[in-house]
């Protein structure tokens, strides 16, 4: 059982929550694009294209756009639901876990990393937020707005 799984099962879920299920079903279908074979031998950049928000978003009936949202949306859930370290630590744990199974699923973590990069993608100044403001551009993107979840980002 991942760490998504666990704090949907303390929050009194009965299984998997529609957040939890929701990130396990983009992270696969982001996956399958990005794991198809047409990178193999290439280094793998999480720097992820329009292209390839859509091929994920084709893949689940919907556009890139919305992928792009739904994945950040759930990614902001689970970040909210849990302290920053804690958070990254149980990450750590389970990529340790699939990296030991030798699992041919999906590592559990690629969109997470993914909407962590998008959120960096955007660092630059702006009228809004200043060019190192990392966190508050992960904030807008992820649709995190309450100041107790912020605090634990």
């Amino acid at each position: 059982m991942t760490w998504i799984e666990e704090i949907d099962l303390s929050m009194g879920g009965v299984g998997l929550s529609d957040t939890v299920f929701k990130l396990q079903e983009l992270n696969t279908a982001l996956s399958s694009v990005l794991f198809d074979g047409r990178y193999a031998g290439k280094p793998l950049y999480l720097d992820i294209e329009d292209e390839q928000l859509q091929e994920a978003g084709a893949l689940l009936g919907i556009s890139g756009a919305e992928f792009a949202q739904q994945a950040a949306a759930a990614t902001g859930a689970v970040l909210a639901s849990a302290d920053k370290q804690e958070a990254l630590y149980r990450h750590a744990l389970d990529a340790r876990r699939w990296l030991r199974t030798a699992s041919d699923k999906p590592p559990p973590f690629v969109l997470m990393l993914a909407v962590l990069s998008m959120a960096a993608n955007e660092m630059q100044g702006d009228a809004e937020f200043s060019a190192n403001n990392y966190y508050e551009r992960l904030f807008a993107l992820t649709g995190i707005s309450d100041a107790a979840e912020k605090s634990r980002v």
